[in-house]
């Protein structure tokens, strides 16, 4: 196998496990640059800021979880 193959097979594991961790952080360490994006925002003003905190803790969680079994 060759290095451009191999690295197609991580990369989707790389962005979900990236992308759970960043998601996870904002939510544990309730950063306002996070929470004040445009998406985020959307998520504040329908959930409140503790609400969004949990919806992001929860998606965090996930994609950890999603990246780590596609690893198996």
């Amino acid at each position: 196998m060759t290095y451009a193959q191999n690295m197609e097979h991580w990369l989707p594991q790389i962005f979900l496990f990236g992308g759970g961790v960043y998601a996870l952080a904002g939510s544990v360490f309730n950063w306002n640059w996070f929470f004040e994006d445009d998406f985020s925002g959307l998520m504040v003003e329908w959930l409140g800021r503790k609400g969004a905190r949990i919806f992001y803790a929860g998606l965090g969680l996930f994609l950890v979880f999603v990246g780590w079994v596609f690893t198996l």
